[in-house]
């Protein structure tokens, strides 16, 4: 039974754990029960609802072992005490189903392939027991003339200059460090995924069983799939190209029986068009078949068993993001949804626009009644990504339907190669952790409310995956130029997919996805008070969309038919499909309504699907607000945002970074349509849980709101359906009556941490030899490892769990000279940063530094600090020196930083140490004297203002660039900007008259300091293990240093209050 409104309202103003983010908690290194409580506890305190335990990179404690379970019941442990929730994991690393090698260990559990090897000789072909099929082909360019399948042993006739022989096999996947020595899992292999439950799930259960559905609600999976198609894109198709495509031993026995032919008769087709056949129905079956392979083998049986076991299956599959991404790994994403308690999408990066991944998920949930729809998101996106860009993210996969937030990445530890493992950290490793309950807040409110009731949509569109998977083909290879060709044809179906989706959310026309397999099974048509409605399971629709499709099902049709006769509206978008069931038909058209493009289909589904209206002053649906309605017996519910972009074609692309996205839209009217508003709106503001009423109008007897959409903004509402009581304040009408710029040439400030100098370019020589010429520190340990045959750190590594221990332990001394010049010698102590600082033997300017000089650490517990006194140090060049004995299991060669009250300055990339920075002027505090700072910085004004009766004071922010900014008076804390509008109201803070110390907090990032510092883009698109580890043109010599202070002037705002 739900809740009543005072339940929900009670819920808002105070939201549970449920309602809040749980981060991927990257178990990267030595697990101790006692520093995973801690965490936990610091999580707790940034107003996080709980954590999903994640084996990461790095990770030093045996996977799945006795010690891992006793971390992970401590885990458990502590997030019941805190009311929060402990989410498994199920793999090592990612991709899910091989658990870290130990399911693959048994070779018949090893991923495999279908090869396609080329030859223009029929003499070099070799019938092995790996050979399931051969055949003679003519070619036309590209195109396949014909092609003969050939029998062992039997005699070729006289090849004309265009035939070629191919030659399939089945292959398997070739060993990798990436899992532990072994290989994926056969995904389509219903025992191997037997097996992988056996070894992850069923243990769990074994040792965790007492938690499952209280603390620990649900197991995320992480981009399973079926393996990529037609790679190994390097190698040509002749002479002896090796061309794989996905395959599993039983896939010709299970083709067999669901299609009644031999798929082997027919190989060809899957990787080459053939002339005369626009559509090849042998390539659809192998597409449709390896998605059910997958499926059912994968999602059904992980989702069976979590559902017998009371515990969500959640996560993500791999690729989910284009038509052509989602054929080429798993199929059918939509499929594999259907058997998740929680589904869910990946948002990598802030520029991605992938809104058809979020309106799978949201269709497929609603379908079948999940409430959950999980996102992990904000990965790739760099230290400095602001608080804005979290709620920017945030916001528009909201209004798409995600209301679970699985943050990217909290880092247990940042040793060695973790810290390159995807930053930010959103933890305690960024200087801003302690103020992330603002996020958290905004957005438990949200889904506090927005999680109530059902989601309102009436239309459904065909997906149109299944045609993609008729023209989803081998590359064709450019003889003249030597390379593969781009598709044009599937290029612009994925275009197509997306201006499909655009246009309907921009006309503020929301929809579901409909899956023709899924459909298949589970739809029916009904009349609800005497007007057609197609049900798919636990939703309902009023209107069909079709999009321009290659192929539709006969099952579909037959649907599709049934809702036409019925009375139900129907609208082909460009054309009927001439394939059904990838056979050609005609004369299918008959009675159904064809429209040439997707405008005119929304004129004419506009009067049954339209039920809210965003609108200007000129009347016209205003592009960029997205909004989320759903509704119970006593009210609605109402979620709107502005995106503040312009929304560009390439959903994959560079995009408008989030603190630049400044679209606004001031006079703005939503009005409802086939609904009745009758009764007062109240508005709900979940930055602060306040109610109050809305803005409104009368428009024919209707309420319809009125308000604005600076940038980012979002809005919350509850329209009542009767006379319902919600506790509202009235809300004040503040209009501008003054603005006091704080004008100073040169601002007090407060640091929340020592200045940072970065050494990472040091002279080198390995054992004895001369010295080598300066090499920044992470190329300098590549080489190092090439030069001693120790594999390259990196994420493809075998993990430190996994490795043999009875190994050899020899090493090589290796020396760094790190040089640096000292134009100020600071007054006070000096710490040096270094990571493992037991392995090395240091000296600073001859002077001997001991590890036992060890006093804290900074940034994370594995960057230690040492204190040395200034004394050491000399006018002009110094010099530190640091000796190490180098072997596979040295964590690596890393930054290491001296940290004190001085001043920084960079001068023909060589860094040097000034004189300490007191003071600040309002701009970029990276050219100050501070480019490799990476705290926070309080700039401090006193002040004095009168206020007067019916006034507020606020304190503006025009420009700032950091994570976020916190305001303070005397100390106090009186609110954080976190977004737009840059203001926090100070008046409670401040007595008329008296003087006050104004504090502006500017919350910094560990960019500066831990980069990446050399990578060409100042800020990419992609931040990532090879971000910092650039070649080419892409290294740069220079630190790659951006922007970070008070860049405009701050302002007093004086209000009057209405």
């Amino acid at each position: 039974m739900g809740k009543n409104i005072n339940q929900v309202m009670d819920e808002f103003k105070s939201p549970s754990s449920i309602y809040r983010g749980a981060p991927f908690w990257a178990w990267n290194g030595k697990l101790k029960p006692d520093e995973l409580r801690r965490q936990i506890r610091i999580m707790h305190e940034m107003g996080l609802g709980g954590f999903f335990m994640h084996s990461r990179v790095g990770l030093d404690t045996a996977y799945l072992s006795e010690e891992w379970f006793e971390c992970i019941n401590a885990c458990a442990d502590e997030a019941k005490k805190l009311h929060m929730f402990a989410y498994l994991y199920d793999e090592d690393r990612w991709p899910s189903g091989a658990a870290g090698g130990l399911v693959t260990k048994n070779p018949k559990y090893r991923m495999r392939y279908l090869c396609l090897k080329v030859f223009k000789d029929y003499k070099k072909v070799k019938w092995n027991q790996n050979v399931i099929a051969v055949f003679i082909a003519e070619f036309e360019g590209n195109i396949i003339r014909h092609y003969k399948r050939i029998k062992k042993g039997e005699k070729i006739k006289a090849m004309f200059g265009s035939s070629k022989i191919l030659v399939f096999t089945v292959e398997t996947q070739k060993p990798s460090d990436w899992y532990n020595g072994y290989t994926y899992l056969d995904t389509m292999n219903p025992e191997a995924v037997k097996e992988f439950i056996k070894t992850t799930h069923s243990k769990y259960k074994k040792y965790s069983g007492r938690y499952f559905g209280k603390v620990i609600p649900g197991i995320f999976t992480d981009e399973p799939n079926y393996g990529s198609q037609f790679f190994h894109y390097a190698w040509p198709p002749e002479p002896e190209g090796n061309i794989l495509i996905s395959w599993t031993d039983k896939l010709p026995v299970i083709f067999k029986k669901r299609y009644s032919y031999d798929i082997l008769d027919y190989l060809p087709e899957i990787y080459f068009d053939v002339k005369g056949k626009e559509i090849s129905k042998p390539r659809y079956h192998y597409r449709d078949c390896t998605t059910h392979l997958f499926v059912d083998s994968f999602a059904k049986q992980i989702g069976d068993w979590c559902g017998k076991n009371k515990i969500l299956f959640t996560g993500h599959v791999l690729s989910e993001d284009t038509l052509r991404a989602q054929t080429n790994v798993v199929g059918n994403c939509m499929r594999f949804y259907q058997y998740m308690q929680a589904p869910g999408m990946d948002l990598l990066t802030e520029h991605w626009r992938i809104f058809n991944t979020a309106k799978q998920v949201s269709s497929v949930a609603r379908q079948f009644g999940r409430k959950w729809r999980l996102t992990e998101t904000y990965g790739c996106t760099g230290w400095d990504f602001p608080f804005s860009g979290h709620k920017a993210l945030g916001d528009w996969q909201t209004a798409l339907g995600i209301n679970l937030r699985c943050q990217h990445l909290s880092w247990y530890t940042m040793l060695a190669e973790a810290k390159r493992d995807y930053p930010a950290s959103i933890f305690y490793q960024s200087p801003w952790w302690h103020t992330y309950k603002k996020v958290e807040d905004y957005f438990a409110r949200i889904y506090s409310i927005m999680t109530e009731g059902s989601e309102v949509r009436d239309l459904l569109v065909i997906h149109p995956i299944e045609s993609m998977w008729t023209i989803f083909k081998m590359p064709e290879w450019n003889y003249e130029k030597n390379t593969w060709e781009r598709c044009e044809k599937l290029e612009k179906y994925d275009e197509m997919f997306t201006l499909l989706c655009d246009n309907l959310l921009s006309s503020h026309i929301d929809f579901d996805y409909g899956d023709e397999e899924i459909m298949s099974r589970w739809a029916k048509i009904k009349k609800n008070n005497g007007n057609a409605v197609l049900k798919i399971n636990k939703a309902e629709y009023k209107a069909i969309l079709v999009p321009p499709l290659y192929t539709m099902r006969s099952s579909t049709l037959k649907i599709l038919k049934k809702f036409r006769d019925a009375g139900g509206k129907i609208i082909f978008v460009e054309k009927f499909p001439e394939y059904i069931d990838a056979e050609i038909k005609q004369n299918t058209t008959d009675a159904f309504e064809i429209v040439p493009d997707i405008e005119k289909a929304i004129d004419r589904i506009e009067p049954v699907t339209r039920r809210i209206s965003i609108t200007d002053n000129d009347g016209n649906e205003i592009k960029q607000i997205l909004y989320l309605l759903r509704e119970d017996k006593d009210v609605y519910y109402l979620f709107l945002c502005n995106t503040s972009m312009e929304w560009n074609k390439d959903v994959l692309g560079r995009h408008t970074l989030s603190r630049e996205r400044n679209i606004e839209f001031n006079d703005v009217t939503i009005s409802s349509v086939a609904m009745e508003w009758k009764y007062p709106v109240f508005e709900l503001d979940p930055e602060t849980g306040d109610v109050y009423p809305a803005d409104t109008m009368k428009i024919e007897n209707n309420y319809a709101i009125k308000t604005s959409f600076p940038p980012l903004k979002s809005h919350l509402y509850i329209i009542p359906k009767n006379n319902i009581a919600i506790q509202a304040q009235t809300k004040e009408k503040l209009q501008e009556i003054e603005k006091i710029n704080l004008e100073k040439e040169m601002w007090d400030v407060q640091f929340s941490e020592k200045n940072a100098l970065v050494l990472d370019m040091p002279y080198f020589r390995i054992k004895n030899s001369q010295w080598q010429e300066k090499k920044e520190i992470l190329k300098l340990d590549r080489e190092i490892r090439k030069q001693l045959r120790i594999p390259v750190r990196g994420g493809t590594m075998v993990q430190p769990w996994a490795r043999r221990k009875e190994r050899r332990l020899n090493g090589t001394l290796v020396t760094l000279r790190y040089v640096f010049d000292v134009e100020d010698i600071p007054s006070s102590e000096i710490l040096l940063a270094i990571e493992k600082p037991d392995l090395y033997r240091i000296s600073i300017n001859g002077y001997s530094i001991s590890s036992d000089m060890e006093c804290g650490w900074w940034v994370d517990k594995s960057l230690r600090v040492l204190k040395f006194e200034p004394y050491i140090l000399t006018r002009g060049q110094n010099e530190i020196i640091l000796e190490t004995i180098y072997n596979e299991d040295h964590p690596g060669l890393e930054i290491i930083y001296l940290l004190g009250d001085f001043g920084v300055k960079i001068a023909n990339n060589q860094p040097k140490i000034i004189e300490k920075i007191e003071k600040l002027k309002i701009g970029d505090w990276t050219q100050q004297g501070l480019p490799f700072y990476s705290g926070n910085i309080t700039y401090l004004y006193e002040m004095q203002v009168e206020i007067k009766e019916k006034q507020k004071i606020f304190v503006r922010i025009p420009d700032y660039r950091g994570t976020a900014v916190r305001i303070l008076v005397n100390g106090k804390q009186a609110g954080i900007i976190a977004w737009k509008p840059n203001e926090v109201d100070i008046t409670d803070f401040i007595r008329s008259g008296n003087k006050c110390l104004l504090g502006i907090e500017i919350l910094g990032h560990r960019r500066n300091s831990h980069g990446p510092l050399h990578f060409h883009q100042k800020w990419p698109i992609w931040t990532g293990p090879y971000s910092f580890v650039p070649e080419g043109e892409e290294f740069i010599e220079d630190y790659q240093i951006v922007p970070c202070g008070l860049m405009k002037t701050p302002e007093v705002i004086r209000y009057s209050v209405e």
